[in-house]
């Protein structure tokens, strides 16, 4: 099935905001890594995004979450995750938006373990 203009947009507005926290996350490593919970937000939400996109782009309605385990069980069998790679997404949200303000209290997390955990 083919995409409208308007759906080939969006998936293209996702890549490039997902490529924006990725991004960040490079920046926040180099320059700042103890901002732990900041570098797995933008972690979070690049996975959001492009859960977000691949949904789009197989024509499948999702609800409004932030929860990467719920989005991944959404995709099509052809697009199905590997056990594992949902199991490093359910690690990640913690860092979504709901979670964010509980990791001030948080301890043992640091930004370059989380991000070489996930390579």
């Amino acid at each position: 099935m083919l995409l409208n203009p308007s759906k080939q947009h969006h998936i293209r507005t996702l890549f490039q905001v997902a490529e924006r926290d990725l991004e960040s996350t490079e920046v926040l490593l180099r320059h700042s890594p103890h901002l732990y919970e900041v570098v797995g937000f933008h972690c979070q939400q690049a996975v959001e995004k492009l859960l977000k996109a691949a949904l789009v782009g197989a024509h499948v309605a999702f609800p409004c979450t932030h929860d990467l385990v719920r989005l991944a069980e959404l995709l099509p069998v052809s697009l199905q995750l590997p056990d594992d790679l949902i199991d490093e997404a359910a690690g990640l949200n913690i860092f979504a938006v709901q979670h964010r303000h509980e990791l001030e209290e948080a301890s043992g997390l640091n930004a370059a373990a989380l991000v070489t955990s996930s390579n």
